[in-house]
């Protein structure tokens, strides 16, 4: 079967790589594929955003994305512009005394490792493969030669592919290198963008399915400080390598920070986070909704995808979708710190749909029988101590099995101290499969108490 390659075997062993130039191996020009290209037509929004942690056993997701783009007669292009860039690493390697050669190989050995933009071409496009794609198409800018996004090649293999994956890595880095200095779409993205208005599935994994909101892309934050402080710009500088924003390089800090440039724009419905509930993220998001006026906040759980038909959306793979409204809600201005109400939460599991154009859920489990629990309180709602996160789907969960309509939880800080009210109402609708809990339209309030 033809396919792009980078001139290796599979994985397990490094094949052997012709001496290329520098420059050649930085861009990564793959030849594209013209034949076979299949978009179901009149399907303008058609999307794949997984948390992250998807790999050969994500059959279901990655068995959901090849059917979107086509099967057989499809083609997808792996974008992997958020990656860690593969030159990077042949600079380290050469910096560690190796010749050219050898630092090639060295490359590429760390790519397999780790991960790296060259090397996760091929790894997800084999992926793809397994699962029944035709074939797939490796578009790669590095940022060190951003002028790539104008390259008539990859324009032109853009416009061959009946999808787009794009991998992990820095979502800030992502938008760089498809972006211009002034924020206007590059010619590869506007070809991209032309693709998927067409009916081309756009996929992405952690990263890059953050990079597909259409505007304030979510960079960095951590909670409390992220809850507190609020939200502000930044933007990727490529010679420092990390976000830059008002105050200078943001290097491990935990400020909650967003994209001064749009995303790549093509989720249209909200916001995208990811690595969410693992991480405890409901609250940095929230805050971001908040501060840059937004009303829908979409956070996909790690080795999860949210499958998207036309504003209909699905849970697939192992966890669940947090869900954000914003529609209604009313910042608490009297207080000291940040304070929000009439806020709607939801949590929905693999198999439940969420309509985004009604705004209406469908839960695919049994009903619950409630039972007096007693009050229902969690006291490290931001996970503070590290207990593994899940901590604001376990007070969700226990609201939905009990006879009480209202859980707190606190945060274990305490300068401030925040609470979150859920609250059921009339509205809520939950359902079980199995121990799982699946809720939707809690309503919930977040306010500082010391």
């Amino acid at each position: 079967m033809l396919h792009t390659t980078n001139n290796r075997q599979k994985r397990g062993g490094v094949g052997t790589i012709q001496r290329i130039s520098l420059v050649v191996l930085a861009v990564l020009v793959v030849v594209a594929f013209t034949t076979g290209q299949s978009q179901a037509k009149g399907m303008r929004t058609q999307a794949v955003l997984a948390g992250g942690g998807i790999g050969a056993s994500s059959t279901e997701i990655f068995a959901d994305i090849v059917e979107k783009a086509g099967g057989a007669a499809g083609n997808i292009c792996v974008v992997p512009v958020s990656s860690w860039p593969w030159t990077w690493d042949y600079e380290d390697c050469l910096d560690d005394g190796l010749t050219e050669e050898e630092a090639v190989k060295c490359a590429d050995e760390i790519g397999w490792k780790y991960g790296n933009s060259k090397i996760n071409i091929d790894y997800y496009g084999e992926i793809l493969e397994d699962n029944g794609i035709g074939q797939y198409t490796g578009i790669y800018i590095d940022p060190m030669i951003r002028e790539e996004n104008r390259n008539p090649d990859l324009v032109k293999a853009a416009k061959s592919c009946s999808g787009f994956f794009f991998t992990g890595g820095d979502q800030s880095r992502g938008i760089y290198a498809l972006r211009n200095d002034n924020g206007k779409a590059s010619p590869v993205l506007k070809a991209i963008k032309s693709q998927i208005r067409k009916g081309a599935v756009m996929a992405g994994t952690s990263a890059g399915t953050a990079i597909q909101t259409k505007r304030f892309v979510i960079a960095n934050g951590f909670n409390p400080l992220a809850l507190t402080e609020g939200a502000g710009p930044a933007v990727y500088d490529n010679d420092e390598r990390e976000l830059v924003y008002a105050d200078g390089v943001c290097d491990g800090c935990d400020d909650l920070l967003y994209n001064r440039f749009k995303g790549v724009g093509n989720f249209k419905y909200g916001i995208t986070d990811t690595h969410f509930s693992d991480r405890e993220r409901a609250l940095r998001l929230l805050r971001l909704l908040a501060d840059t006026r937004r009303d829908f906040g979409f956070g996909v759980d790690t080795a999860t995808s949210l499958s998207v038909d036309n504003g209909v959306m699905t849970v697939k793979g192992q966890d669940g979708v947090t869900i954000l409204d914003l529609s209604r809600a009313k910042v608490i201005r009297r207080a000291e710190f940040f304070g929000i109400r009439g806020v709607k939460i939801s949590y929905i599991r693999p198999g439940d749909t969420y309509d985004a154009k009604k705004r209406r859920f469908h839960l695919a489990g049994d009903s619950i029988d409630e039972t007096d629990s007693g009050p229902i309180v969690n006291n490290d709602i931001m996970d503070e101590l590290d207990a593994g996160g899940f901590q604001m789907v376990s007070l969700l969960s226990d609201l939905a099995k009990s006879t009480r309509r209202i859980a707190r939880g606190y945060s274990d800080s305490k300068t401030p101290q925040y609470r979150v009210t859920l609250k059921k109402g009339r509205r809520t609708q939950t359902a079980i499969q199995g121990e799982l809990v699946s809720v939707a339209n809690v309503r919930m309030t977040v306010e500082a108490v010391k």
